[in-house]
């Protein structure tokens, strides 16, 4: 058994939406942070089948496809909306914002991290962990 003791800054009990953000945030100001889970990453919105309270869009679900960088050919890196009737899923996804890889797919440009709902639930804000910024999407 080794005596090397490791410290960390932040440490995180829980793997929810909330602690993977925040998880996320703070590794990026190098801020030393260790997250702890003894179940399922993502919390119970990775694995319910019915969303029946999502704030922001009742006709559906925005979500940051964050995209596989392991792959030989890379799928993800866009933000897509789910329709939804009676609670699920009811048809497929459709894409709002792409572009983010090279017409080849061997590079990315970009890369949704997390989507929130903006100011006045008019549009919504994607995090993007390549270019290093945030994008507001609106349909004006």
């Amino acid at each position: 058994m080794s005596d090397d003791k490791q410290i960390h800054d932040v440490v995180m009990i829980g793997a929810g939406p909330a602690a993977l953000t925040a998880a996320i945030y703070t590794t990026r100001e190098d801020i030393g942070t260790v997250l702890f889970e003894r179940a399922v990453i993502g919390g119970l919105a990775a694995v319910t089948d019915m969303v029946d309270n999502y704030p922001g869009f009742p006709d559906g679900m925005a979500i940051g496809q964050h995209g596989s960088w392991n792959r030989s050919t890379l799928s993800g890196y866009k933000l897509v909306f789910v329709p939804f009737a009676d609670g699920r899923p009811a048809g497929p996804p459709r894409d709002i914002l792409s572009g983010f890889l090279a017409p080849d797919e061997k590079e990315s440009y970009g890369r949704p991290v997390g989507v929130t709902i903006g100011p006045g639930g008019r549009s919504l804000l994607m995090a993007d962990d390549v270019g290093n910024v945030i994008w507001r999407v609106t349909g004006e």
